[in-house]
């Protein structure tokens, strides 16, 4: 989904019974994301704890023929409208949906992601979190109505676009351009070891083995592949 200027979005999942109004505060959305990554939570009781983050509606009164539709739904909304080539594609892991390279994730960089938006904008995103805690209680006890909710909120689309467009001087900026650098073809051995020491202080998890074994010579290359073998065979 992406922010509009000239119309309101609304937040609304059109099923097959009834329109379901969807929660979408940035920060309930980054949740979403961690969930998916837990390995430990099953897939129906993942499916049930997302209904029950990002609608009004209370489980038990959905029918069935409604669940596959919302949560259709709800993942346009998070990820993106395909029909729009602009729009930046996740899958519910919060990872681009796209061929090339991952370069950021969510929750590894929550602290670069944090230092920018205090440095760009003047935002404290824990502050903005906290402040949809707040008024999301608010919502459940009755004292506040959605609309008013997501006017102190900040939203998903909102986040987005603001991530988008933090200055290449911000922290997490700078960190994806050292993640995404290529060493040069005419690069000394000096500028490489470099280059590799700082892809390797911002590499992602995923990522940062491989940086660190090629930062390594000849007869430590050896010796971790030992190691690994080792661990194999000791499963």
């Amino acid at each position: 989904m992406v922010l509009s200027l000239s119309w309101s979005q609304p937040d609304v999942i059109e099923a097959k019974t009834a329109d379901y109004e969807v929660v979408m505060d940035f920060s309930r959305v980054l949740r979403l994301f961690e969930l998916y990554k837990q390995d430990d939570i099953d897939v129906s009781e993942k499916l049930f704890i997302t209904i029950e983050m990002f609608f009004l509606a209370p489980i038990n009164e959905i029918p069935e023929e409604d669940f596959q539709l919302i949560l259709e739904g709800l993942t346009q909304k998070i990820i993106g409208d395909n029909s729009r080539e602009e729009t930046v594609e996740r899958d519910m892991k919060g990872n681009i949906l796209e061929e090339e390279k991952k370069f950021y994730d969510f929750e590894e960089d929550a602290d670069y992601i944090f230092a920018s938006f205090m440095q760009d904008y003047g935002i404290d995103l824990i502050k903005e979190r906290e402040k949809s805690n707040y008024y999301w209680n608010k919502v459940q006890s009755g004292k506040m109505s959605l609309e008013k909710f997501r006017n102190h909120t900040m939203s998903w689309d909102k986040f987005n676009a603001l991530l988008t467009g933090l200055s290449e001087t911000s922290k997490f900026r700078r960190v994806i351009e050292i993640r995404q650098m290529e060493i040069p073809e005419n690069a000394t051995e000096k500028e490489r070891k470099e280059i590799k020491k700082a892809k390797s202080a911002v590499a992602l998890k995923s990522d940062r083995e491989k940086i660190e074994f090629e930062m390594m010579d000849l007869k430590e290359q050896r010796e971790f592949m030992r190691r690994k073998e080792e661990e194999l065979n000791g499963q």
